[in-house]
């Protein structure tokens, strides 16, 4: 019995129809929003890498794609997101408050920001071209100091963008002066790497700290076995590198894109208000939480909760 209540104190209830509505309205004005950002941030490899190539927090902040990822996701509003801890392939972006999404649910005891989440996983995906998966993992509504969220990237993705053409040069080299980790009798500095190819000796120091990070070599400039393997798959590793402006430099083009998608779905939400208004009882409180858990999408989830109500006035 006190499970039930339990349960049932932390999950989002909307009270009336008309609540439900006005959550759906400001849920329609966000996934609109999101989706025309989206469609209009495809971001060059070499940006990536700036930001998949830091060494720590503070670094991977710093980079423009970082910063973008801030304003972008405060403008479709998501709130203020910025990245609270950098590993190789995880990395952790945090909401302080007050966050947008959570004062959607205002009555919810339990994680809420879902959309953060699935915006994250879209943008790392599609926009970044790293397959990757995001979950909310703290929320201010469950009581947090902030809603954080852990983005997964598929680690041979990571490679294929995070290495640039110098470290496989560097790669080559150890690999035909040394064969495997195992051959320690074949020494090779970081001066000899920058004489033999022609690199500057601190270029060539910063390449292998950025692989030994990856795992790729040891702090003895040994191949790894994840080196090994990588070198041997280098050609059906490596992805073709387009070059094109990054997002940012037409960041005016795309909030005015983000306006006009938030205008059509404002327009949208008071022709859903307009509709006959509609008497709810207690007992037919919307549980739009519960629902939105097991829809795909914001439209799967309006569709859902309006036939609902088809059905109880059939």
């Amino acid at each position: 019995m006190s499970e039930k209540k339990e349960q049932k104190q932390d999950t989002p209830v909307f009270r009336s129809f008309a609540e439900a509505v006005n959550t759906l309205s400001e849920l329609m004005k966000i996934e609109t929003a999101i989706e025309s950002a989206l469609n209009d941030s495809h971001v060059p490899h070499h940006e990536t890498r700036k930001m998949l190539r830091a060494m720590n927090t503070m670094e991977a902040s710093a980079t423009p794609l970082c910063q973008y990822i801030s304003i972008l996701f405060e403008k479709v509003g998501l709130g203020k997101i910025e990245i609270t801890k950098k590993e190789i392939f995880r990395i952790e972006f945090s909401v302080s408050k007050p966050c947008p999404v959570c004062k959607l649910y205002k009555d919810a005891h339990s994680k809420s920001c879902y959309i953060t989440a699935e915006t994250l996983s879209k943008f790392f995906t599609n926009d970044l071209e790293i397959p990757s998966t995001a979950k909310e993992t703290a929320c201010i509504n469950e009581g947090k100091e902030r809603c954080t969220f852990l983005v997964e990237m598929q680690p041979l993705a990571v490679y294929q963008i995070a290495l640039d053409a110098v470290d496989d040069d560097i790669i080559e080299y150890i690999f035909k002066k040394k064969g495997t980790s195992g051959n320690a009798n074949k020494s090779i500095t970081c001066t000899q790497i920058s004489k033999d190819l022609g690199v500057d000796a601190d270029e060539v120091k910063y390449h292998c700290e950025i692989l030994e990070n990856f795992k790729i070599i040891d702090s003895n400039l040994n191949l790894t076995e994840i080196g090994l393997a990588y070198r041997k798959h280098t050609g059906k590793v490596q992805k073709e590198e387009k070059v094109f402006p990054p997002p940012w430099q037409h960041l005016e083009k795309i909030t005015e894109s983000i306006a006009s998608a938030e205008s059509f779905a404002e327009a949208m939400s008071r022709s859903i208000k307009s509709e006959e208004e509609v008497v709810i009882n207690e007992k037919d409180i919307i549980n739009l939480a519960e629902e939105a858990k097991k829809s795909k999408s914001f439209a799967e989830l309006l569709f859902k909760t309006l036939k609902q109500e088809e059905d109880k006035n059939d």
